[in-house]
């Protein structure tokens, strides 16, 4: 009896798995040209979401991005509306990883602008002001790749830099995506030594209300804050860590970011305090 678009999508997810825990390649290489039967495709389907986001992500592991966008194209025509929204995220993030790859600048600014059209197709399926931050975030990154940092000032303007409430910070079951791609909008801020940027962000992450009314070191502010942010917040931690360890190879769009990540791993306190001390 044929297996069903669950049981597919199923085996493949716990294979999928137990190959990059392995590390085995060559394992993820043969689930990755897996198919779906025609038969089943003859209706739209969240398994079929779900199939299409883990062949798309298992082909940009590899940096193989064009087949990841070719998969991802064919899948999306079998999204339910209701499964659009996770559908485009992933395939964003996917892209994302060619800017930390190897990739030369000319392809990156390619993939930015495909990142800028998914983007704009996902807007429509963020309503909540968080979720929009995250998704203006997400947006300015991809603005400094292609060269359109005039386009940043508007992109903010939509949203709104209320603070989290307490409840929601404390809570990993709340606002995961605006945690999962906070940090980037940061990055942008540092990138402009955008004063104003920088502490709208920090007004939005802040626990500490000493800190952030009666800091007047711009960096220290910034430090003591991020630091009580990604101690709470785990998908911050690892968007910080992931730009971090990978600002190499996004330094010729992001050169003051890089600057602020070498001062950081010297430790140089003095250095950093000048550098923001700088910003507009």
């Amino acid at each position: 009896m044929q297996e069903s678009l669950k049981e597919i999508f199923e085996f493949l997810h716990v294979q999928y798995v137990k190959a990059v825990e392995d590390k085995d390649y060559t394992k993820l290489l043969e689930l990755g040209k897996q198919q779906i039967p025609s038969s089943l495709l003859n209706q739209k389907s969240v398994f079929a979401e779900k199939f299409f986001s883990l062949q798309g992500e298992i082909h940009s592991l590899f940096g193989d991005f064009k087949s990841m966008e070719e998969i991802l194209i064919e899948g999306e025509s079998y999204c339910l509306k209701s499964t659009l929204k996770d559908y485009y995220t992933n395939w964003v993030l996917n892209y994302f990883i060619s800017f930390f790859s190897g990739l030369n600048n000319t392809r990156k600014k390619e993939y930015a602008e495909r990142v800028l059209v998914l983007l704009i197709k996902a807007e429509n399926y963020y309503q909540e002001n968080y979720e929009k931050l995250g998704l203006a975030s997400l947006k300015a990154f991809c603005y400094l790749i292609v060269g359109a940092e005039e386009k940043i000032v508007s992109v903010f303007s939509k949203t709104q830099f209320k603070p989290i409430p307490l409840n929601e910070f404390n809570d990993d079951n709340y606002q995961k995506f605006f945690f999962s791609h906070v940090f980037k909008g940061i990055a942008v801020s540092i990138e402009l030594r955008d004063k104003n940027l920088l502490d709208n962000f920090l007004k939005v992450i802040s626990i500490d209300d000493e800190v952030l009314y009666n800091e007047k070191d711009l960096f220290l502010k910034f430090q003591r804050t991020l630091h009580d942010l990604i101690d709470v917040r785990e998908e911050a931690k690892v968007d910080f860590e992931m730009m971090f360890r990978h600002s190499d190879k996004i330094k010729s769009f992001f050169p003051n970011f890089n600057l602020f990540k070498n001062l950081l791993e010297k430790n140089d306190l003095k250095a950093l305090q000048l550098f923001f001390a700088s910003f507009n």
